[in-house]
């Protein structure tokens, strides 16, 4: 089975074999019936039995050098080889039968080919509120899903993502999020919509409700780590760190910690300038 797909206007080719059909309905909101000119990313995907289930994400990883512009990744739930040069980057993975394994493949295959298009991919959750993106950065457990769960029930927010989003810097729109394929149905009803970027909120925990700007030198190491770098040559690490500085330079970017109440919709509204109208009685 082969298809075509636009995930954060980066093209991929993917060729799957070996029972993939299940799993591929995870990239189905992102297929193109069309596709113009050539690919940016060819996939090669063998679905095997004899990896196990893929829902632990990434953890367990092994990631090598192949040498030059190759990587080489082992996981308990897939393995296999990446090429990300500057033209065409081409991929091979073995990968279990099952939708988790395919989206973390399509993470790291992603990761790797946005840099050189202008982008990163981000562990983070975004919802776009007021006509732009708040980017929610934070370690598991600081409250990524949680503040999501509260924009949507609090204000009138589009959700993007909760947990991988696209940024972006395009020529005429700045810096802009987008989606991921994702596991759960709380995505932008668009997988291919793109949303300015307002606001970077890097999340400490949960407590009182408490906003803290950063000056870029203080923002930058905290962004970083969120940032999903499988970097095989030093000038692709080089085009990360750069969109990183950018972003971090033109971009409010805030400390949050907050209450796992509706109050933080409300204070979030007040600190940030966002029209209260927005949001619900």
């Amino acid at each position: 089975m082969e298809g075509s797909y636009r995930i954060a206007a980066t093209t991929f080719r993917i060729t799957m074999t070996g029972g993939g059909a299940a799993p591929a309905g995870l990239l189905a909101p992102f297929a193109i019936a069309r596709p113009s000119g050539r690919p940016d990313v060819l996939v090669d995907l063998r679905f095997d039995p004899g990896f196990r289930d893929g829902g632990g994400r990434s953890r367990g990883k092994s990631i090598g050098s192949a040498g030059g512009d190759v990587l080489s990744f082992r996981h308990a739930s897939f393995a296999g080889r990446l090429a990300a040069p500057g033209g065409v980057a081409r991929a091979a993975f073995r990968l279990a039968p099952d939708a988790h394994a395919l989206a973390n493949v399509v993470r790291i295959v992603l990761a790797a080919s946005l840099p050189v298009r202008g982008g990163i991919l981000l562990h983070a959750a975004a919802a776009a509120w007021d006509g732009g993106a708040l980017l929610l950065a934070g370690v598991s457990g600081a409250g990524k899903s949680t503040l999501s769960r509260l924009l949507r029930r609090g204000a009138e927010v589009t959700p993007i993502n909760e947990d991988t989003v696209a940024l972006r810097a395009e020529r005429r729109r700045g810096l802009t999020v987008q989606t991921f394929p994702f596991l759960r149905s709380n995505v932008s009803a668009d997988p291919h919509a793109t949303f300015p970027l307002a606001h970077v909120l890097l999340l400490r925990g949960k407590g009182e409700n408490r906003l803290e700007r950063l000056d870029p030198v203080r923002a930058l190491p905290l962004f970083m780590r969120h940032v999903l770098q499988f970097a095989p040559a030093a000038a692709t690490a080089g085009l990360i760190l750069d969109l990183a500085l950018r972003t971090v330079t033109r971009v409010p970017c805030w400390s949050l910690s907050f209450r796992k109440d509706d109050s933080a919709v409300g204070f979030l509204a007040r600190e940030l300038g966002l029209p209260l109208c927005s949001l619900s009685e």
